[in-house]
């Protein structure tokens, strides 16, 4: 489902950028990255690297794929921001609605018009996808092993 945030594995970066919280009450950003496999049929995956208001994340590589998937069982209705909990292995309360404040940034999602606290898919996902995956961009060991690594704290990602 998600690349293990254990098992470090090689990617291409494509991209690194800073979201703003869902919270309007929430100081500061959210540091995250858009990776590719080096496989035959890459898929993208994002990883949130900091957190600059503080809290706690885990800090796996989540499989574009995955997310897309978990979005589309809601059959163009809007979803929770919970039901992104199931895209990551790790169980920090922050980590689903951090990829979806990704997920807004990145122009994947936006907020619901008819329900508060709930979110739609939009944008072209595949043109996103087609897009990135045009791109060039170092090759890259996620998460970065170093002696003090957890589960969650931030990989160091150049």
């Amino acid at each position: 489902m998600t690349a293990s945030f254990e098992a470090p594995q090689t990617f291409r970066l494509l991209k690194t950028d800073i979201a703003a919280k869902l919270s309007t009450r929430s100081e500061g950003g959210i540091t995250y990255i858009v990776m590719a496999d080096l496989g035959d049929w890459p898929d993208l995956h994002i990883a949130v690297t900091a957190n600059e208001g503080g809290g706690l994340w885990s800090r796996e590589a989540v499989a574009l794929s995955t997310i897309e998937k978990i979005i589309d069982g809601f059959a163009a209705q809007s979803f929770p921001t919970k039901a992104l909990r199931e895209a990551t292995v790790g169980r920090s309360a922050n980590n689903a609605p951090f990829l979806l404040a990704v997920l807004k940034d990145l122009g994947l999602a936006q907020s619901s018009s008819d329900k508060h606290h709930y979110y739609v898919k939009a944008g072209d996902w595949q043109s996103f996808r087609n897009e990135l995956l045009l791109q060039d961009g170092p090759e890259v060991t996620y998460p970065e092993v170093t002696s003090s690594s957890s589960d969650e704290e931030a990989a160091n990602i150049p």
